[in-house]
């Protein structure tokens, strides 16, 4: 919580990995106390990624019933919660938790309905699923089954760098962001395919949808920042003719009057011209995530930062410190990047993701938790030391057989550096303090 001593305000920032083996559930919270500052809401919180595929009443379960009940005792509910990509895991590990908190604002990558095919094909989803439902129209699957449970949607578009940088600072915040309050720069208008897409819903449903403006963030108060980065521009696009071929069904598609039967001919025959144009050798890159950064912004100082892994035999919370740099030359760090099961393997994507979030941000980050479990596919030699982080968290079953992540190689790239492997029995928790000024 905020402490006030001598007119020197600090607030507590803290976040989570949570042990659900082959997945990732991540969770955050800045603490603050409004009653020496008159600020409102006390917390704000914030869950990136829940899905897990080891066994979700074992693991994931678990985790979410103990985030939740932590969540009613502080009475709020989820400020921010980011869904990195779709796969069934993902999905069914959001309506979960939508099942146990109610959320604020959620984060969705904004992904073209010819794409959400490609990926449901990729993924092996069945045509007649309640999975398929979520990709033909993830807004309207939500929004329908969780009326009372989400206020806002967000969708974040392709994340291209733009041209120039404004003349406002990176890292600086919107003066106007009250103290408690939080801000989301969005567009005035959604993307056209998207408005299509919405006209099932009902105007006060179609009100609580934004976008995202083009490198925007989410501010919180005067000292905290998340952005947003949708790597979509760097997939490959499949055959002209299959974007046609969808774009020509669409409306029937998305028609709620669409028998189920129905909809499952007309999906089985664009998955055959999908597999007739693509074969079934699609590279994995073709699979999107959408990366988010949070760190500090203004006047602040970061006076600690502390890592640890906890485990909770028999229900209790033990903690063991990790080694973080610490010396009297080391700038202190407390921001985070999320990655997802994003792809770094090559340079243009590295580059692609500095540009965008800018060198200050990547400067100061203390936690990088790496893509896709530390999978050899997503990552290259040489990587780690562009990052640069104070500490690599790979989320993993390293029991797993078929899989072994996190692989060796990409191990190896972080010898220099902190590193956590979290699985079905070890999380870890960054917690620091941060100065106001």
């Amino acid at each position: 919580m905020t402490v006030l001593t001598s007119g020197v305000r600090k607030v507590d920032i803290s976040y989570r990995f949570h042990p659900v083996g082959q997945g990732l559930f991540t969770s955050g919270r800045i603490v603050h106390n409004y009653r020496l500052h008159s600020w409102t809401p006390p917390v704000f919180s914030w869950v990136y990624d829940c899905g897990t595929s080891s066994s979700i009443s074992k693991f994931l379960l678990p985790e979410l019933n103990h985030f939740g009940m932590e969540s009613l005792l502080l009475g709020s509910s989820i400020d921010l919660v980011t869904l990195s990509h779709f796969d069934s895991d993902h999905i069914n590990g959001l309506t979960e938790l939508l099942e146990r908190v109610s959320v604020q604002t959620l984060l969705l990558p904004l992904i073209p309905l010819w794409k959400r095919l490609e990926l449901a094909f990729m993924d092996g989803v069945r045509l007649d699923s309640e999975t398929m439902d979520f990709y033909l129209n993830p807004v309207a699957y939500l929004m329908n089954r969780f009326p009372e449970r989400l206020q806002t949607i967000v969708l974040v578009p392709a994340s291209l760098p733009p041209p120039e940088r404004s003349s406002e600072k990176i890292n600086e915040p919107r003066p106007w962001v009250e103290a408690g309050q939080s801000h989301i720069a969005t567009e005035q208008e959604l993307d056209a395919d998207l408005s299509e897409e919405l006209k099932t819903l009902d105007p006060r449903q179609r009100d609580s949808i934004k976008q995202l403006a083009p490198a925007g963030t989410i501010q919180v108060s005067q000292f905290w920042e998340f952005m947003p980065y949708n790597d979509l521009h760097m997939c490959p696009i499949p055959p002209p003719a299959f974007i046609a071929n969808v774009s020509s069904l669409g409306a029937q598609l998305l028609n709620p009057k669409c028998s189920k039967f129905h909809r499952s001919v007309l999906l089985l025959a664009i998955r055959g011209h999908y597999s007739s144009l693509a074969g079934h050798t699609a590279h994995a890159r073709n699979r999107i995530s959408l990366f988010l950064y949070a760190g500090p912004i203004g006047r602040v100082t970061v006076s600690q930062a502390i890592g640890s892994t906890f485990m909770r035999p028999g229900g209790v919370e033990t903690k063991a410190t990790i080694n973080l740099p610490f010396g009297p030359t080391t700038q202190q760090r407390l921001s985070v990047l999320y990655t997802g099961d994003g792809y770094l393997s090559d340079q243009r994507s590295v580059d692609a993701l500095f540009a965008y979030l800018g060198p200050s941000r990547i400067a100061s980050l203390a936690c990088l938790q790496v893509p896709h479990h530390g999978a050899r596919s997503n990552w290259a030699a040489g990587h780690a030391a562009q990052f640069d982080p104070h500490m690599a968290v790979f989320c993993s079953d390293p029991a797993r057989k078929n899989l072994r992540h996190p692989h060796s190689e990409v191990v190896s790239d972080f010898s220099g550096y902190s590193t956590v492997s979290v699985d079905k029995k070890k999380g870890a928790v960054i917690e620091g303090t941060l100065v106001l000024h």
